[in-house]
């Protein structure tokens, strides 16, 4: 059977209409395909992405720059990375 895990691929801020501020995580799964007696301890292939809060408030992808914060009903919009 694979092994399964999940990584933490990009974190940002995101902004409400109302002006609060959340930070968006996104994690991608991973599925382990390294192949038996194979000297690499671990190759994986990416799965399914998800969203969340930092809080861990689970998220919807509306598209890149919206998303909505479901426990809360609240669409946010990611903040542009400041140089």
């Amino acid at each position: 059977m694979s092994e399964q895990w999940e990584e933490q691929v990009d974190e940002f801020e995101a902004v409400a209409d109302n002006g609060e501020h959340y930070r968006i995580q996104e994690w991608v799964g991973m599925i382990d395909v390294t192949e038996a007696g194979s000297e690499v301890k671990r190759s994986g292939r990416t799965g399914s992405k998800r969203y969340c809060t930092s809080a861990g408030l689970a998220c919807n992808r509306i598209d890149d720059q919206t998303f909505e914060i479901v426990a809360l009903g609240l669409n946010v919009g990611r903040v542009a990375a400041s140089s």
